[in-house]
């Protein structure tokens, strides 16, 4: 006498899924990591992005020299004309 499993047809089924699943994760993996590597080796051979730091921290560190430099000239117009307006209310 043969025994026969109920649930034959969903086992079938349930490992059909499986591999099914296990195609696209593969798929998948190899989709993501070589989008991945083309990444890193276009960040490691590109010279642009470098570029692009260094010209941005100019920018930033010139601007605030200027931003010193206005600030300190402003100062000392209002100074001098502090001392302008006090000269005139003491006359």
């Amino acid at each position: 006498m043969a025994h026969t499993c109920k649930f034959e047809d969903k086992i079938i089924k349930l490992c059909e899924d499986v591999a099914g699943t296990k195609k696209v994760t593969q798929a998948l993996s190899k989709r993501i990591n070589g989008s991945m590597d083309d990444f890193l080796e276009h960040i490691k051979a590109g010279h642009r992005w470098r570029a692009s730091i260094v010209t941005i921290s100019l920018v930033v560190i010139l601007n605030i020299v200027t931003f010193a430099f206005l600030f300190g000239q402003q100062t000392e117009a209002i100074k001098t004309n502090q001392k302008m307006i006090e000269r005139f209310l003491v006359k």
